[in-house]
């Protein structure tokens, strides 16, 4: 379990994760309009929250089920910087999202390093698709078991859904986890950096999402204009 901290200074800071304050899914494309006959029009997004580079170096991310797990390369993700783990190679995810994605962003394509990402469904449970983020040694580092009823999102069905951070002073005192539906909302183009997708390629429909930037930057903390602090 974690939780978000705001600063006084209304910025997105660190939560606080089962073991480290390190790194936290902030996006997750399940069920994209493009073509699902394969698992590489998937993606999630992480962000570091710290205020230092973390390798994610044997990293490893899954969910429940027994086709997984990806291990991560030998990247670094930059103090407040983000990360997508996508599904297809990187020539066809970058130029499908290349209006989403921030330069200073690290894409690890899955594909390009002969993996087949594990399958995400579009039918989601508060008992399945529990999608865990863990560390070379093995630790949680973050869980999201997401679903498609309230309070989640429902089935978005071509956007992606995020961790809606300007939503999280609306829900109950405390209430700031981010595996807690209320604080995800589902992607829309204009909204919060999101935009529609090019097709190319794998991903050959338009889809919805913000990959590569938080809240239309590339880096956390971001400044949250809107959010007030109780």
């Amino acid at each position: 379990m974690k939780h978000l901290i705001l600063t006084i200074a209304l910025y997105l800071m660190i939560p606080v994760s089962l073991l480290a304050q390190t790194v936290v899914i902030t996006e997750i494309m399940y069920n994209p309009d493009s073509d699902e006959g394969t698992t590489e029009t998937q993606y999630i997004e992480i962000a570091n929250v710290t205020n230092a580079p973390i390798s994610l170096f044997n990293w490893t991310i899954d969910d429940e089920d027994a086709d997984g797990p990806n291990t991560l390369p030998n990247v670094m993700i930059p103090a407040h910087g983000i990360a997508v783990i996508v599904g297809s190679n990187a020539a066809d995810f970058n130029t499908a999202w290349a209006a989403s994605i921030d330069m200073n962003a690290v894409i690890i394509s899955l594909d390009d390093l002969a993996q087949t990402m594990f399958n995400m469904s579009n039918s989601p449970s508060g008992t399945s698709e529990i999608i865990q983020l863990r560390d070379d040694m093995a630790n949680l580092i973050d869980e999201v078991n997401y679903d498609d009823t309230a309070p989640w999102p429902t089935d978005p069905g071509g956007p992606s859904i995020y961790l809606d951070v300007t939503e999280m002073n609306l829900q109950t005192s405390g209430n700031t986890l981010n595996d807690a539906g209320g604080n995800w909302a589902s992607a829309a183009n204009g909204m919060d950096g999101a935009i529609n997708s090019t097709p190319t390629g794998v991903w050959d429909m338009v889809d919805t999402g913000s990959p590569g930037n938080f809240f239309g930057s590339g880096f956390v903390p971001v400044e949250l204009q809107s959010m007030s602090v109780e």
